[in-house]
C-alpha cells in the first residue's frame, strides 16, 4: 500500500531499495501483481516483442476535465465513496470508448493514468483511506489498474492492453514515440 497506492517514496523524497507486491486487489494473484510492477516500471520479464510489435492507441490528456472534477467535488465530500464512483464512471466511459477504438483499429490499448478518490475496500476505510494510510495522502491519487478493474478478465487475446507509462519504458521501440494519428474527442 505504501509504494503502489500511497506513493510514499515520492512524498518522502526517497528511493526505495525494493518493492514487494504482498497484496493486490485482483484475486491476490500474479496477474495483478505483474500489472502493478509494470505500471511502476519495475517489471523486466516481458519479451522484446511486448515493446515492439503491433499498433497502439492511447488517450492524450486527462480522462475527466477540471470542470467535471470540480462539479463532482462540490457535490460529494472527500470521504465519500460516491465521489469516487462519480469520477470513476467518467473514466470507465472513456476507457470503454478507447477499447472500442482499439478493437476497430486492431490495435493495443495503452491504458490511461487512472485516479481514485477512495481506496478500494470501503468497509475498512477511514475517510476513504486505509486506516494505516497517512491523512496527508493526496486525494485523488493515481491508482493501479487492479484498484478499478479485475485484470484477470482482461485476457490479452480479448483485450490487448499496455500500462499507462508503456511509451516511457526504456525498452519501448523508439518509433512508437512518434504519433501516427491524432483523434480529438468532442467536449461532453
Amino acid at each position: 500500500h505504501g509504494y503502489f497506492v500511497q506513493h510514499a517514496e515520492r512524498r518522502l523524497g526517497v528511493k526505495p531499495l525494493c518493492a514487494h507486491a504482498t497484496y493486490s486487489l485482483d484475486n491476490h494473484d500474479g496477474v495483478a501483481k505483474r500489472q502493478r510492477f509494470a505500471e511502476a516500471g519495475l517489471w523486466a520479464a516481458d519479451p522484446p516483442s511486448y515493446f515492439s510489435e503491433g499498433r497502439f492507441v492511447k488517450i492524450v490528456g486527462p480522462l475527466f476535465s477540471a470542470a467535471q472534477r470540480v462539479k463532482v467535488f462540490k457535490r460529494f465530500p472527500e470521504w465519500s465513496p460516491q465521489r469516487h464512483m462519480a469520477l470513476d464512471a467518467i473514466q470507465r466511459a472513456a476507457i470503454r470508448d478507447l477499447m472500442a477504438l482499439a478493437t476497430a483499429l486492431n490495435a493495443t490499448l495503452i491504458m490511461p493514468r487512472l485516479f481514485c478518490t477512495c481506496d478500494r475496500y470501503w468497509g475498512f476505510l477511514q475517510n476513504c483511506r486505509m486506516p494505516t494510510a497517512p491523512t496527508e495522502m493526496p486525494m485523488p491519487f493515481r491508482c493501479s489498474q487492479d484498484a478499478l478493474f479485475e485484470i484477470k478478465h482482461w485476457d490479452d487475446k480479448a483485450v490487448r492492453f499496455r500500462e499507462a507509462d508503456f511509451l516511457d519504458h526504456p525498452s519501448t521501440a523508439r518509433e512508437r514515440l512518434a504519433p501516427q494519428m491524432a483523434v480529438a474527442a468532442a467536449a461532453p
